[in-house]
C-alpha cells in the first residue's frame, strides 16, 4: 500500500507543471507528466542575506498621476541581525515591448541591474532591527512623479531594495541587500491631461500615445485533480482528498477564490470526475450498488444504502483486499472474527463526509452563477486524448458523455472542451474533436507564430498559453506575480496595434495553489478592474475573431509527447474493464448503473495525471477487472461426474448457485466443438444465495468420448467464469441394436439357405429322391 500510495503521489504532481513553456529557463530540465519539458527547479542565484515578498501593489499598472502603495514582508535568512533597514523602490527607464522581452525578463538573474534605485525621497520605509529568521512587514507609498521611466506605453521593471547595518557597517561593495521584482505595465490615459515631468527622469526620448484600443482577456481557472479508485468503486486516499477540501487545501482555495471574483468574467475549466469524488465521500464514500435499481415495471428503484462492513455481492466468510494493488486475501497476522465477517472496511468518516459536501455545495453554487458561457467540462477523468484518439477512441466519446451526466447531475450547464496538460494534440486526434469543442492549445501547437484561433480541417483551436511564472527571487505564483504577468502579456499585445481589439486567453497553473487569504484572493481581481485597455471577459466573447485557416504543416506534436503518452497496454486495461462493466451490469438483475460506475472508474485509469506512472495505472485497472471476475466468478454451475447417451441425444442435469448476495440472471453455454451440443433455457434468474436444478439437452453427433465444458455466461452469452467440464460418452444404443438385428437376421437367412440346398442334393445322391423333388 505504501509503494502504491507513493508511486500515485508521484503521478499526482503531473499538473504541477502546468506552467507555461514560456517559463521554462534554460538548464536542467525534466518532462513533465504531459510531455512538456520543464525545469527541475528554478534557476540558482547567488543567495542574499534578506528576502523580500511583494504581497500586494496597487495599482496594478502605472498611474498617471497619484501614487503606488506596495506592501510585503522582509525575512532575515543570515546568521546576522540588521539594523536601520532602508527600502527603496526602482524602476527600468525603458519599458519591454514584446512577449520575448517579457520571458528572457522572468530568467534573468535578480542581481543583473534593471534599473536606478529611486533615492530621491530618501526609504520609504525604515525597519529598525531585523533578527536571524524574524520577519517584518513593509509598506512602501511610490509618488508617481518619483518614477524613473521615460514615459513610453509598454512593460516597465519594479523593484524593492533594501539596505542595511550589521554591527553599524554597511557593506560598501553590496548593491543590494535583499530585492524583490515584479512587472508594471503603463499606457497614457487616453483622456487629455496636462504633462507632468518626472523630477528625476530626462525628458522622454519615446512617443507617449495614448492607446485607444483594448485586450479582451478570458482568464481559465481549472480544476483538476489526480482520482484513483478502489475496486469496489470506493474513492482511494480518502484522507488526501478531505485535506484538500479543508480550509488550506488547494481545491478549498480554488473555489474561494472563484467566488472572489464575484460578477466578473471567470472561465471554470472542470474535470467532472473531480465533484463525482467530492460527492462520493459525501454520501459516505460508499461502494458499487449492486442492487436492482430499475423496477419491474422499468421504473427506478428507491436507492438502497449499500453495506460498507463487506465488499459489494461478497458471500459470508469471503475476504478482500481494501487496496488493488494489494495481494488478496486475509493477511497471516490479522485473526479472522468468530463469525466469519470480514473487518469493516473504512469508508468517509462524518466529519469527512461533511467537508467534502461543504466544498461540493459551494462549488456548485459558484459555478451556477457562473454560468453556461463561462464553465468548461473536460472529458471525465481528464482522459488522456493523444494516447487514447488511435487506440480507443470509442472511450473518447464515453468520457464526454460522463461529463455530461455528471454535469447535469449536479444540474450545471456546461461546454465541453478539450485542453491538453502538454498544450497540443497528436495529428490523430483531430478528427476526434467535435464542431461543438472548445479546444485549449498554447503555442506549442504551432511551428510558427500561434494564431489566436485556427481552423483545422473544420475544427477551430483557441491559443490560450499558461500564465507564466513571475520573476526571481520572489514566489513565482503568488497573486501579485501572476496577475501582474496577466497584465504584461496583455499590454504587449495592445502594443502591437494600440488602436485595435485584442484577444488574450490564459490558463492559470494547472495545480495553482490559490491565496489562502480572500482579501489577497479579492485584491487579484481588483487589480484587473479599471482598466480603459484591459477588460476581463468570458472566453466565448474573448475569442471572437476569425479563425486562421491551418495546414497540416503548420501543426506541431513533438515526439517527445508521443513517448509521454500513455501505452498501449494501459490502455487495454482500461478497455478490458469497461467490457467487465458492461458484463457486470448484464448479469446483475435490472440493474442499471453498475455499468456506468466501473466506465467512470475505467476513464480515471487512463488520464493526463497516470503519465507518470503508466504502469500503475494499468495495474489498478487490471485488478479492478479481477476483482469483477472474483465476484462474477462467484456464480458456479456443477454437474454429474459423466454423462452415457443412450440415443442421440439425452438429458443432463446441473446445479446453478448464485454466492452473491444479489439477484442475478444468466444463461448456461456448453462447448464440446462440432461432436456435442447443448441446449438449455435463455435465461435463468437466481436469487441470492439461490441454488437452482436445471436439466440441459445434449446432443451428440458421433460416437466415442468428448469433453462437454458447461459455462455461466451473461445474457449476451459473455463467460462469466463458473464452468464445468465433464466427458459425454456417446452410444447411440438403438442404432446399434437395428443394425445388429439387420446383419443378425442377413446371418440367419444365408445359413438357413446353405442347409436346404445341402439337403436336397444329398438326397438326389442317394436315390431316396429325384433331382425334381
Amino acid at each position: 500500500m505504501v509503494g502504491r500510495c507513493l508511486s500515485r503521489r508521484v503521478a499526482g504532481q503531473w499538473l504541477a507543471s502546468g506552467i507555461i513553456a514560456a517559463s521554462v529557463v534554460v538548464g536542467t530540465s525534466t518532462p513533465s507528466a504531459h510531455g512538456e519539458v520543464l525545469p527541475t527547479v528554478r534557476p540558482r542565484f547567488a543567495a542574499e542575506p534578506l528576502s523580500l515578498s511583494i504581497d500586494s501593489l496597487t495599482p496594478s499598472v502605472i498611474p498617471n498621476s497619484g501614487a503606488i502603495q506596495v506592501s510585503g514582508t522582509i525575512t532575515n535568512t543570515s546568521a546576522d541581525t540588521w539594523d536601520n533597514l532602508g527600502l527603496y523602490p526602482l524602476t527600468s527607464f525603458e519599458p519591454l515591448t514584446t512577449s520575448a522581452a517579457l520571458l528572457e525578463a522572468t530568467r534573468t538573474d535578480p542581481a543583473d541591474p534593471i534599473g536606478d534605485r529611486i533615492t530621491v525621497l530618501g526609504p520609504l520605509d525604515v525597519i529598525a532591527t531585523l533578527a536571524p529568521g524574524a520577519t517584518a512587514a513593509y509598506s512602501l507609498r511610490v509618488p508617481r512623479r518619483s518614477l524613473s521611466i521615460s514615459g513610453a506605453p509598454g512593460v516597465y521593471w519594479f523593484g524593492i531594495q533594501a539596505l542595511g547595518e550589521i554591527d553599524g557597517v554597511r557593506e560598501e561593495i553590496a548593491v543590494a541587500d535583499g530585492r524583490a521584482r515584479t512587472f508594471l505595465p503603463y499606457f497614457p490615459s487616453p483622456a487629455p491631461r496636462k504633462a507632468t515631468r518626472s523630477r528625476t527622469a530626462p525628458p522622454s526620448t519615446s512617443p507617449t500615445r495614448a492607446a485607444s484600443g483594448r485586450v479582451r482577456a478570458a482568464l481559465v481557472l481549472p480544476v483538476r485533480q489526480e482520482l484513483a479508485m478502489l475496486p469496489d468503486g470506493r474513492v482511494d486516499q480518502v484522507a488526501e482528498w478531505v485535506e484538500q477540501f479543508g480550509v488550506e487545501g488547494r481545491l478549498r482555495r480554488l473555489v474561494d477564490f472563484g467566488s472572489a471574483a464575484g460578477s466578473r468574467s471567470l472561465t471554470w475549466l472542470v474535470d467532472p470526475a473531480v465533484p463525482d469524488a467530492a460527492a462520493s465521500i459525501a454520501d459516505g464514500n460508499l461502494p458499487y450498488d449492486l442492487s436492482a435499481t430499475v423496477s419491474a415495471e422499468g421504473q427506478p428503484e428507491p436507492t438502497p444504502t449499500p453495506d460498507p462492513s463487506t465488499s459489494p455481492g461478497e458471500p459470508v466468510g469471503a475476504t478482500q483486499s481494501p487496496d488493488p494493488l494489494e495481494p488478496t486475501g486475509k493477511p497471516d497476522d490479522v485473526d479472522e472474527p468468530a463469525d466469519g465477517v470480514p473487518e469493516p472496511e473504512p469508508g468517509a468518516t462524518p466529519i469527512e463526509s461533511e467537508l467534502a459536501l461543504d466544498w461540493l455545495t459551494d462549488l456548485v453554487a459558484t459555478l451556477r452563477a457562473a454560468g453556461s458561457t463561462r464553465l468548461l467540462a473536460l472529458p471525465y477523468g481528464d482522459l488522456d486524448v493523444a494516447a487514447t484518439a488511435v487506440r480507443a477512441p470509442s472511450l473518447i466519446g464515453a468520457a464526454r458523455a460522463r461529463s455530461d451526466a455528471a454535469m447535469q447531475r449536479l444540474d450545471l450547464s456546461s461546454r465541453p472542451a478539450l485542453a491538453p496538460p502538454g498544450g497540443s494534440l497528436p495529428p490523430a486526434a483531430y478528427p476526434a474533436i467535435e464542431p461543438r469543442e472548445t479546444v485549449l492549445v498554447t503555442h506549442r501547437s504551432f511551428t510558427a507564430e500561434p494564431p489566436e484561433r485556427a481552423d483545422v480541417d473544420g475544427r477551430v483551436l483557441t491559443t490560450a498559453p499558461y500564465v507564466a511564472e513571475g520573476p526571481a527571487p520572489n514566489d513565482p505564483r503568488s497573486v501579485v506575480a501572476l496577475r501582474q504577468m496577466i497584465l504584461s502579456e496583455a499590454a504587449v499585445r495592445l502594443l502591437r496595434d494600440p488602436e485595435a481589439e485584442h484577444s488574450y486567453v490564459a490558463q492559470l497553473p494547472a495545480l495553482w495553489e490559490p491565496p489562502a487569504s480572500a482579501s489577497d484572493a479579492q485584491s487579484f481581481f481588483a487589480g484587473l478592474d479599471g482598466l480603459d485597455w484591459f477588460q476581463l471577459v468570458p472566453l466565448a466573447s474573448a475569442a471572437t475573431q476569425g479563425a486562421t485557416t491551418a495546414e497540416p504543416g503548420d501543426l506541431f506534436y513533438s515526439d517527445r509527447q508521443v513517448e509521454r503518452e500513455l501505452p498501449a497496454d494501459t490502455v487495454s486495461a482500461a478497455t478490458a474493464l469497461v467490457t467487465s462493466g458492461v458484463s457486470l451490469q448484464r448479469t446483475l438483475t435490472r440493474n442499471d448503473q453498475v455499468a456506468d460506475r466501473v466506465l467512470d472508474v475505467a476513464l480515471t485509469s487512463v488520464s493526463y495525471a497516470d503519465r507518470n506512472a503508466p504502469r500503475t495505472a494499468r495495474v489498478v485497472a487490471e485488478r479492478n477487472r479481477d476483482w469483477i471476475a472474483d465476484l462474477l466468478g462467484k456464480i458456479t454451475i456443477t454437474g454429474p461426474p459423466s454423462l452415457t447417451l443412450s440415443s442421440e441425444r439425452g438429458p443432463l442435469p446441473a446445479t446453478m448457485t448464485n454466492g452473491l448476495k444479489y439477484p442475478v440472471t444468466v444463461r448456461v453455454v456448453g462447448r464440446g466443438g462440432e461432436a456435442v451440443t447443448v441446449t438449455g433455457p435463455r435465461r435463468v434468474r437466481l436469487a441470492p444465495g439461490e441454488r437452482v436444478s436445471v436439466v440441459l439437452e445434449v446432443s451428440a453427433a458421433t460416437l466415442g468420448v468428448n469433453n462437454l465444458q458447461l459455462l455461466i455466461t451473461d445474457v449476451d452469452g459473455v463467460p462469466l467464469g463458473g464452468v464445468t467440464t465433464l466427458p459425454v460418452r456417446s452410444a447411440q444404443v438403438g442404432q446399434i441394436i437395428w443394425v445388429i438385428i439387420g446383419v443378425g437376421i442377413a446371418l440367419l437367412r444365408g445359413l438357413y439357405n446353405g442347409y436346404d440346398e445341402s439337403w436336397n442334393l444329398q438326397h438326389v445322391c442317394s436315390g431316396e429322391g429325384s433331382l425334381q423333388a
